[in-house]
């Protein structure tokens, strides 16, 4: 005792709890705030590296991200109240891996990103941990009243209810819970499968409406719009030459000459193989003389397996299906991304010929 008089422990300014950081002054939960930011960029490279070993690079990815990233970075968000910013940066680099899955470019629509790759939002999944964690809470509390943890707990679910004396992280939960217009007070009467299956439903419903209306007034979403009503993984997505390219179509961002034109000042939109007006998504894969005789063979097959138009339908449908986003329950998405594959690869060597025979003269 005499040994250890004279030393002095100081009071330490962050602390490291089950793995969530901590401090005794100003924002509690910062310093985990910051090291998520930091291991969110950590992880992607580190899975991403991971994952171009892989075949299926791109699935690959999805699946490392959603079992070993996410769960990472969601531990402990029960019970932050997390800042806007710090969302913001998470959140920035989980919409690059949807990048990275999809192959996507810069101009490309953020909402055809996450529909491809099957990912909500960060903040979505953060909102549904907080409220299923409210929920064992409320129930912990009736069941087992006497331990000392669920006394603490008391307090702080008489805070978000009551609204009195509220804490950051009771006021934020009040708030999330309103937008997605749930019950708190029913929380500890309720059965925890049902409270988890109601917080999801309610979460996801709010989640799919912010993703429709992410498609909206997006022109180079004309034919994705209204084809897919929820965020869903699509397994022609494998990180090759032909996934790219139909992702490309689908999403409005292949490089034909309507699109790359508009950022031009001469703003030219003329096929450059036919001449025609326009080359835009309807001419390449319907119109374009160069393609026609695929075309047709690819619809006849599509018509051998069960697929065909109704007599009459418009550009608009038969690009639909040739995309696979029309009403048919199922496509041969791997058979429409080759022939998208072999009509593009027939167009670059078409071009580089051409300006080839331009140079020799």
């Amino acid at each position: 005792y005499d040994a250890f008089k004279s030393v002095i422990i100081e009071k330490g300014r962050e602390y490291k709890y089950l793995g969530v950081r901590i401090q005794l002054h100003g924002s509690m939960f910062s310093p985990h705030e910051v090291a998520m930011s930091q291991k969110a960029k950590s992880l992607s490279g580190q899975l991403w590296d991971l994952a171009k070993n892989y075949p299926n690079r791109s699935e690959a990815m999805r699946i490392l991200w959603n079992t070993v990233g996410l769960p990472s970075l969601l531990y402990g968000a029960e019970i932050m109240a997390w800042s806007q910013g710090a969302l913001k940066e998470v959140e920035q680099v989980h919409k690059r891996i949807a990048c990275q899955i999809t192959q996507a470019t810069q101009s490309t629509a953020i909402g055809a990103i996450m529909g491809e790759s099957g990912f909500y939002d960060f903040e979505d999944m953060v909102v549904e941990r907080r409220l299923n964690y409210y929920g064992r809470l409320a129930q912990l509390q009736i069941r087992s009243p006497e331990r000392w943890c669920v006394k603490v707990a008391a307090e702080a679910l008489s805070r978000v209810v009551d609204g009195l004396q509220s804490t950051e992280w009771a006021q934020s939960l009040a708030e999330v819970a309103n937008s997605c217009d749930l019950d708190l007070s029913q929380a500890d009467s309720l059965h925890k499968d049902t409270w988890s299956k109601m917080v999801k439903d309610s979460v996801q419903k709010i989640a799919n409406e912010v993703w429709l209306r992410s498609l909206e007034n997006k022109s180079t979403l004309r034919f994705y719009r209204g084809a897919k009503m929820e965020p869903q993984w699509e397994k022609y997505l494998t990180g090759s030459r032909i996934a790219r390219l139909l992702f490309q179509a689908r999403s409005g961002t292949l490089k034909v000459q309507a699109y790359v034109g508009q950022w031009t000042p001469a703003k030219l939109s003329a096929c450059p193989l036919c001449g025609a007006d326009s080359e835009d998504i309807e001419h390449f894969l319907l119109h374009c003389p160069l393609f026609i005789p695929n075309c047709l063979k690819l619809l006849t097959e599509l018509e051998d397996e069960g697929w065909w138009f109704q007599d009459g339908a418009a550009d608009q449908e038969k690009v639909k299906c040739l995309l696979g986003l029309g009403d048919w329950v199922a496509y041969p998405l791997n058979k429409i991304g080759r022939y998208i594959s072999e009509c593009w690869e027939y167009r670059e060597h078409a071009l580089a010929q051409s300006r080839q025979e331009k140079d020799t003269t």
